[in-house]
């Protein structure tokens, strides 16, 4: 009795250590820091506002976070590598990253490229 109750007990320690042990990064995985774009500026969803990269129209929201619907009428987000921001330890702004849109005939813009996207960064847009 006693030798199984040592076995039991050892595989009861291994499920409960692998239970609560959060699941390591691949050394392939990499963060990616999210940005959102900010309507209530001036000029709201203006082709021009959405291709610029600063933090007066993209705002830092946080790491892998999910992104939009990506239906293509609006701008909203934008996931980008740390290579992609000003300052990977506290982001604030997009940095060296290329933002093409398309405005459509009402006047509001949707991102339709970025730098490196979609091999690594990543684009979606709002209905």
């Amino acid at each position: 009795m006693k030798k199984y109750l040592l076995s039991m007990s050892a595989v009861v320690i291994a499920v409960l250590l692998v239970a609560f042990t959060q699941p390591r990064k691949s050394a392939t995985q990499e963060d990616m820091y999210v940005f959102e774009f900010d309507h209530t500026q001036s000029g709201g969803y203006d082709e021009a506002n959405v291709e610029n990269e600063s933090n007066t129209y993209w705002k830092y929201i946080g790491k892998n976070l999910s992104l939009c619907d990506n239906d293509p009428t609006k701008a909203c987000r934008v996931a980008v590598t740390s290579s992609y921001v000003n300052n990977p330890t506290t982001p604030t702004a997009l940095s060296g990253v290329t933002i093409q849109a398309t405005e459509s005939s009402t006047g509001v813009a949707y991102v339709t490229s970025i730098t490196d996207a979609p091999s690594i960064n990543q684009l979606s847009n709002k209905e």
